[in-house]
């Protein structure tokens, strides 16, 4: 009777060193996971430096002239202001109020549907890189 504690004492002190040694070893999806991360994170900095070119252009056209850019991507979307005043833009954002200028301190504390005037998105926008929900989709952001 000893012998049998005994031997399934061992047998279950076995099974629990091989669960904890496979506990060790990463998932198949993990290593997935970060491989993917990685291409989406080259993405997004490709996207972001093509998109700072696309600013250099507009910095350098004159305040009172139409954004005018041959090819811009379908996926960015481009906004020019002069003061406040959304003066030209080249695709656009699904929200109805492009303020800037006015950021209302109930902003984050209120439900931010499409069609509330008072959700005015654009006035927390910085000039470092952000991710904002805007309807259904993520964007980066920058000012």
């Amino acid at each position: 009777m000893k012998a049998d504690a005994r031997h399934i004492t061992i047998l279950f002190a076995v099974t629990a060193l091989l669960a904890f040694l496979l506990s060790l070893i990463p998932p198949v999806a993990q290593r997935i996971d970060a491989r993917q991360t990685a291409r989406v994170e080259r993405r997004l900095v490709k996207k972001q430096r093509q998109m700072e070119r696309y600013v250099r252009q507009v910095q350098d056209m004159p305040v009172d002239q139409w954004i005018l850019l041959p090819g811009f991507p379908d996926d960015m979307v481009l906004y020019r202001y002069n003061a406040d005043t959304l003066q030209s833009w080249v695709n656009e954002f699904s929200i109805s109020n492009d303020e800037v200028d006015v950021a209302p301190l109930w902003y984050r504390l209120h439900f931010m549907s499409n069609d509330n005037l008072y959700n005015t998105p654009l006035a927390y926008i910085t000039e470092e890189d952000n991710y904002v929900n805007l309807g259904l989709s993520w964007y980066v952001v920058k000012a």
